[in-house]
């Protein structure tokens, strides 16, 4: 029996039951990219019905059908039937043996052989999971490429579980260059006394390599970065300029963070959103994740760590033009050759920072582009929709010339 045949005979009508089956699916934030398809609005309340809806209306239509039947999610969703998951594990197995090629795979096939792989990266990504919490499984509310977050057994901690290697399908399986919890550990150590991190009160390493750090909870007093802009920017009894100046606050704290951090001799990247927590109360800014820091001590990576987060902190104190001086004074030195001026200026830099306890002046074009100055973009938006990672700077706005 041929595969295209195969898949005929197993694929369901989509019936009554779809709208629960859809629910219940953990693929269900998946499944709906149908609206790619659908053009649909995925934020309306009757989304998932009107998915079904059109996917019984369409499923006769041959273009459809096609778009369908090769979608990777919908073939995954499929895999509930014991037979067309059966299905799946033999063609996948006969892909990796070699005794198909995939590029000779039809239409159906392409989708079963896809949607098997996906199938497959989600199960064995809850596989690991339920490694890496146990029976605290059912409590995990934080996750990311390598690991899951659950409270502790002690009031007021929780645990940062993870492996040496990203958990499976989200991308990240052969990156190894987290070094496990014991090095983040130590990076976290590295930055006592710039307040800069949560408390950690135990680290427990297992013979597998995984790894359990139990530190404080923070989440009581913090918020992400951004949910303290969203309630910031959408509060109407704060004025524009207030709102303003507290952003530039956050701004100057964490960017003299990062660069006494880089001083020490660490580059702590991949700041975004979730990994910069802000105090409610104080918009004093912690970090959280530094898995992976870049150990940049006595190199070039030093310089430019140092000089890209002083630059920024002087910018969000209101003073750029000082900050792109700055700037092109250490790299001029760089660039001569002088390395070792280079990192005095860049450090002299970084003092005269540490002097600046609030913003100065508020710039009002500071966190918004403009026909004017159209590469003045918002400092925080960086945090806030990106990452700050020197090693793959995705703004140009946080390139160093060095």
């Amino acid at each position: 029996m041929g595969i295209g045949t195969f898949v005929n005979n197993v694929k369901r009508e989509v019936g009554a039951d779809t709208v629960e089956r859809i629910n219940n699916n953990r693929f269900d934030y998946e499944a709906r990219q149908a609206k790619d398809y659908l053009n649909l609005d995925p934020n309306t309340q009757s989304y998932v019905r009107k998915v079904v809806d059109q996917i019984e209306s369409n499923r006769r239509d041959p273009a459809y059908g096609k778009w369908l039947a090769e979608k990777p999610t919908y073939n995954a969703y499929l895999m509930e039937d014991p037979a067309y998951e059966a299905a799946g594990r033999n063609l996948h197995d006969r892909l990796i043996n070699q005794e198909l090629q995939f590029i000779d795979l039809n239409t159906q096939g392409r989708g079963l052989a896809l949607g098997y792989n996906r199938y497959k990266a989600a199960n064995d990504q809850q596989a690991a999971k339920q490694r890496l919490a146990g029976d605290k499984i059912n409590e995990v509310f934080g996750e990311g490429a390598f690991g899951v977050v659950y409270p502790s057994d002690q009031e007021g901690y929780i645990i940062k579980a993870q492996g040496t290697a990203g958990l499976p399908g989200r991308g990240f399986e052969t990156r190894t260059e987290l070094g496990g919890g014991e090095q983040e550990v130590n990076f976290i150590e590295a930055s006592r006394g710039l307040h800069m991190a949560p408390e950690v009160a135990s680290l427990e390493l297992s013979p597998n390599g995984d790894s359990r750090i139990e530190m404080k909870d923070v989440r009581k007093n913090y918020s992400s970065y951004e949910d303290y802009m969203n309630t910031l920017l959408n509060d109407p009894n704060i004025s524009y300029e207030d709102k303003i100046r507290k952003v530039s606050g956050v701004e100057l704290k964490l960017n003299k963070q990062l660069a006494n951090f880089a001083d020490r001799g660490y580059a702590l990247n991949d700041r975004h959103s979730n990994n910069v927590q802000v105090n409610n109360m104080t918009g004093t800014p912690t970090n959280i994740d530094f898995g992976l820091t870049k150990d940049v001590a006595d190199t070039a990576d030093q310089i430019r760590a140092i000089e890209t987060f002083t630059s920024r902190g002087f910018e969000s104190a209101g003073l750029g033009d000082i900050g792109q001086i700055y700037t092109d004074t250490v790299a001029d030195l760089f660039h001569q050759g002088k390395h070792e001026d280079a990192l005095d200026l860049a450090r002299q830099g970084l003092s005269k920072l540490q002097e600046i306890e609030r913003p100065l002046k508020e710039d009002m074009n500071l966190f918004n582009s403009s026909i004017n100055n159209p590469n003045k973009t918002r400092l925080a938006g960086e945090l806030v929709t990106g990452r700050l990672y020197l090693d793959n700077p995705n703004n140009g706005q946080i390139v160093s010339p060095i």
